[in-house]
């Protein structure tokens, strides 16, 4: 199997490179996951106190973080014309495979796909039925 992925581009394609800051998930079932632009990024899009938040309601089927060799080869899967996002969809990807052969092949049918999220050291993966709304807010300066 190949993988294949399409860039999304939720807040438009003016993002900078992002990095991660947290992730909270709590007792009701919602997933949020915060980022902020890279310190040194010349993008005026973001400032330094504004957050990416990512917010998953339901929470997603299933979700993983993985850094160093995997990010390596996941990112040589993605597009040559990605346009530096840092989002991506799929719904042929060795993470959404695994799960559907871990499950017994009983959710082929659902229509899952698979959200990837790069930042710059870290790689996040998400299995969804839905796809997470995405704002950015901004924070008071710690």
């Amino acid at each position: 199997m190949k993988e294949q992925y399409a860039t999304w581009f939720p807040l438009g394609k003016d993002l900078p490179e992002l990095d991660y800051v947290s992730i909270e998930i709590n007792q009701v079932g919602a997933l949020k996951l915060y980022l902020k632009k890279i310190y040194n990024s010349p993008s005026s899009r973001l400032n330094p106190t504004d957050r990416v938040v990512i917010e998953f309601a339901p929470r997603p089927i299933s979700y993983r973080v993985g850094s160093e060799s995997y990010r390596q080869r996941t990112l040589s899967a993605l597009p040559d014309d990605c346009g530096g996002g840092n989002f991506f969809f799929s719904t042929h990807s060795y993470f959404l495979n695994d799960f559907y052969e871990d499950a017994g092949e009983r959710h082929n049918h659902l229509g899952f796909e698979h959200l990837l999220i790069v930042t710059s050291v870290e790689v996040f993966d998400f299995i969804v039925k839905e796809r997470p709304t995405v704002t950015i807010l901004s924070f008071p300066e710690d």
